[in-house]
C-alpha cells in the first residue's frame, strides 16, 4: 500500500488560496499520485508536508532584501 503525499498549501491571508489547492490535487491525481491537500497556517503543518506550496504574488518574490511586501 502507497503512501498518501501530504501537501500544504501555506495561508497567508491572502490570494485565492482555494484555487492553488484544487491545483495541486489535480496535478497529483493526472500524476497517478494520491494526494491530500491541505490549505493551512500552522507551522507544524508545514514542516510535517511531503510538499508546501507558498502561493505568492510575483511582486513579493522580487522585493528586495529586508523590505517588507508593502515597500516591494
Amino acid at each position: 500500500m502507497t503512501r498518501s503525499l501530504s501537501i500544504a498549501v501555506v495561508d497567508y491571508e491572502g490570494g485565492n488560496l482555494a484555487s492553488a489547492a484544487r491545483a495541486a490535487a489535480r496535478a497529483a491525481e493526472l500524476s497517478g499520485l494520491e494526494a491530500s491537500v491541505r490549505i493551512t497556517s500552522s507551522p507544524a503543518d508545514v514542516r510535517t508536508a511531503d510538499r508546501i506550496i507558498c502561493p505568492v504574488r510575483g511582486r513579493l518574490l522580487t522585493a528586495p532584501a529586508g523590505s517588507s511586501p508593502s515597500q516591494a
